[in-house]
């Protein structure tokens, strides 16, 4: 049911035309159908004629964990040895620690996204014009 829910929700954040809304509308209709049934059996056999989940093979999950805290921590180095930092190196620090931080919980959880984060951080770098003192 989780599968189907995840499967129909780009496509109705992309829906335009009728159409389009018709075929994410069908997907949903037996799950909220079997979800709503009283007396339970239409979420069994919605659970019955569910198809099987494929499960990421384990060495997949470990290379995207490792993947993601090396770019992380990639980043971390990279990122406070940019001229932009070179005014301010408590900023440097903090950007640092957070992106070592980050390459962490990478690592050990596996939910942080490597791209989300740097991107993150390149848009806190937004310096001042040259020639303009911080108000």
């Amino acid at each position: 049911m989780a599968a189907t829910v995840r499967a129909a929700k780009v496509p109705l954040a992309r829906a335009i035309h009728r159409g389009e809304l018709e075929a994410v509308r069908a997907l949903l209709i037996p799950v909220l159908t079997a979800w709503s049934d009283p007396d339970g059996t239409g979420f069994t056999t919605l659970l019955d004629a569910a198809a099987e989940t494929e499960r990421v093979a384990i060495w997949r999950r470990a290379g995207g964990r490792i993947w993601n805290a090396v770019l992380l921590a990639a980043a971390g180095i990279v990122l406070p040895a940019l001229p932009i930092y070179h005014s301010d190196p408590s900023a440097a620090l903090g950007a640092r620690y957070s992106l070592l931080l980050a390459a962490a919980f990478a690592l050990t959880t596996g939910k942080v996204s490597a791209w989300d984060t740097v991107s993150s951080e390149l848009e806190r770098l937004d310096p001042a014009p040259p020639g303009r003192d911080a108000e």
